[in-house]
């Protein structure tokens, strides 16, 4: 995801910045006899949407991998960053007047959209769902991909796989939460790993270089006590919910400890979320 995935930054300028989605554009229906000059443009205005996902998608790539996010979400991001770019090669070809402007590019750049905001979405919001929610998700998405890809999918079957992807999202969101004493799945888990992953880095931005040894210390033992957290598949939704309150409470207290004797002021970025709680989206 587009799918930062995923946490909103601690500090400002982080890691994990959240990506803006663009909106997936309402294409208008091709005219029976269209300019050749329509197609260019029609061409150029799906090309930026693709180019826009291919950025957000890169980055989220990135985040997902830095984060150890479940395979599925791996796997489909790549797989979208991949489609992304066959997209682009083949309205390029249109604007350069290689190819003709087929009638089912606009169709298939919306179902390609979809795909990626029901991917950012599902990251975001069915992550404490019970199990099942993520499998009719993400067995959409791979469904989607084969329609997307198929040199057979007409308009309206490109269209009724964007419906598709909106019902199964909502089915999902509708399914019940994980109970705290049930053991926390893949995607559960993957929340501390995105905190431990903005930690990190605003660790390296905001503390490294202005607090003292004690203080990182301390910081370092608090990532280190979530990471055995992750990375336990039997650990409770309640354990992970606490591990990830600690990480937060940890990273407060090292922005809060006075700078190191000679150290340079901390960047002014950093300093609200000394004051303020750290809140994830």
């Amino acid at each position: 995801m587009r799918i930062k995935l995923i946490a909103a930054p601690l500090v400002a300028g982080a890691l994990m910045a959240p990506a803006a989605l663009s909106t997936p554009a309402a294409h208008a229906a091709v005219p029976a006899v269209s300019a050749v000059s329509s197609n260019t443009s029609d061409a150029h205005a799906l090309l930026g949407d693709v180019n826009n996902r291919i950025d957000s998608l890169t980055n989220d790539l990135k985040v997902a991998k830095v984060s150890l996010s479940p395979k599925e979400v791996i796997d489909t991001i790549s797989d979208l960053l991949k489609q992304a770019k066959i997209l682009k090669a083949q309205l390029e070809k249109v604007i350069r007047g290689v190819t003709t402007f087929v009638k089912s590019l606009p169709a298939r750049v919306e179902l390609f959209l979809t795909m990626c905001d029901t991917t950012h979405t599902a990251t975001l919001t069915i992550q404490d769902k019970v199990q099942n929610a993520h499998t009719v998700v993400f067995d959409e998405i791979a469904h989607a991909i084969n329609v997307l890809i198929s040199l057979d999918s007409t308009p309206a079957q490109l269209t009724d796989e964007v419906a598709a992807l909106k019902k199964a999202l909502a089915t999902a969101q509708a399914m019940p939460d994980l109970k705290p004493t049930d053991v926390a799945t893949k995607f559960v888990r993957a929340k501390l790993g995105r905190l431990m992953a903005q930690v990190l880095f605003d660790r390296d931005t905001c503390v490294i270089n202005y607090k003292d040894n004690d203080t990182i210390r301390l910081l370092n033992r608090a990532i280190d006590r979530a990471g055995l957290i992750r990375g336990n598949a039997w650990v409770r939704v309640a354990e992970v919910d606490q591990a990830m309150k600690d990480l937060k409470v940890a990273y407060q207290d090292a922005l809060k400890a006075p700078n190191k004797k000679g150290a340079p002021a901390s960047p002014s970025f950093c300093m609200p979320a000394a004051n303020a709680p750290i809140t994830l989206d």
